[in-house]
């Protein structure tokens, strides 16, 4: 369906922002967990990366208002094979967390963000994570309720 007041599909992006970097997405097992400690540095460390890469991404990107749809998709080198499914989500948390503190999503809950994971071969010997925010016409979350008469 056509939205009228934005003139684009309800089912597909009014925007869109793709980002590659090059860089390997670490699993669960090998970031480790958002703790206090030197337990959880391993996730820091990977969501300060993140963090100073999207702010400087953030000048073309502007700050989320509405709900956003994320892809992330982890490009693996030859030799290399996929994560199973948790080690893939666990690696992206911090990834996810950098989004939400740069003002690039709103928050991390699923009111605010759908996050599609994805992993396939970069067909070469250099790992890559490529980043995909989409946004979607809000008309009808904004619209307002019908008046009480």
């Amino acid at each position: 369906m056509i939205c009228p007041n934005c003139h684009y599909r309800d089912d597909e992006p009014t925007h869109y922002w793709t980002k590659r970097f090059k860089k390997e997405l670490l699993s669960l097992n090998r970031i480790g967990t958002n703790v206090k400690g030197w337990r959880g540095k391993g996730y820091r460390n990977e969501r300060a990366y993140y963090e100073r890469r999207f702010i400087e991404w953030g000048t073309s990107v502007p700050p989320a208002h509405t709900h956003r749809q994320v892809i992330i998709t982890r490009l693996y080198r030859q030799r290399c094979r996929p994560f199973d499914y948790d080690n893939l989500v666990g690696g992206a948390k911090a990834l996810v967390d950098a989004l939400k503190r740069t003002g690039l999503l709103l928050d991390d809950n699923d009111s605010s963000v759908s996050v599609v994971y994805r992993q396939e071969p970069s067909g070469g010997p250099t790992d890559f994570v490529q980043v995909q925010i989409q946004e979607y016409c809000d008309d009808r979350q904004q619209q307002d309720p019908p008046a009480e008469s």
